[in-house]
């Protein structure tokens, strides 16, 4: 999707430790792929390397778009910084503790949950995408994460369905489309 997206100025970050081999890297030791996928020094080091970009693409502030796992991620780092000004998520684990529990497989202990910090990211226009064909993350994780965000700062937040598509098949073909798509409008809240 990233190779898709035709603004000026792009940037792919993968979470640390998700495409390198335990092997090549000490550092990515193995809860970095499971259960602490989502750990504040994850969190931070997506931080530090969004602040690389934006420095060499000499920008005041950026839109963070996450996929699945991306999703947490992208919530996670808005929620500590002031410089985001939308989310986007496709196919976003906004709380894996529903996730987990829908799938009956072992908690992400050791990884913050994008849920415990949706009020505070109210104020920042969101859109999550949902598969109509996702069996992974279904569209009661989304539904969770902005019933906790509550309250009529809510309406920042957006859950757009999409016909056709599953976890992982369907979005590159669509992304242009979506990501056309206007942000809410917040700032009357």
């Amino acid at each position: 999707m990233a190779a898709r997206d035709n603004a000026a100025n792009v940037m792919y970050v993968a979470r640390p430790c998700q495409y390198v081999s335990f092997d090549k890297n000490p550092y990515c030791e193995y809860p970095y792929w499971t259960h602490k996928r989502f750990a504040p020094e994850i969190i931070e080091s997506v931080s530090k390397v969004i602040d690389r970009g934006k420095k060499m693409a000499k920008s005041n502030d950026l839109e963070i778009i996450g996929f699945s796992g991306g999703g947490a991620v992208a919530i996670l780092v808005a929620s500590q910084r002031k410089d985001v000004t939308g989310i986007r998520t496709v196919a976003g684990n906004l709380n894996h503790e529903v996730w987990t529990n829908h799938h009956k497989i072992d908690p992400l202990k050791g990884s913050l949950n994008p849920i415990n910090v949706a009020k505070k990211v109210t104020r920042i226009p969101q859109i999550h995408y949902v598969g109509l064909l996702d069996k992974n993350v279904t569209r009661r994780v989304a539904d969770s994460f902005k019933a906790r965000a509550g309250g009529r700062r809510a309406d920042c937040i957006q859950i757009t369905e999409v016909v056709g598509v599953s976890h992982t098949k369907g979005w590159a073909k669509l992304w242009l489309r979506l990501n056309k798509l206007k942000l809410p409008d917040c700032l009357s809240y």
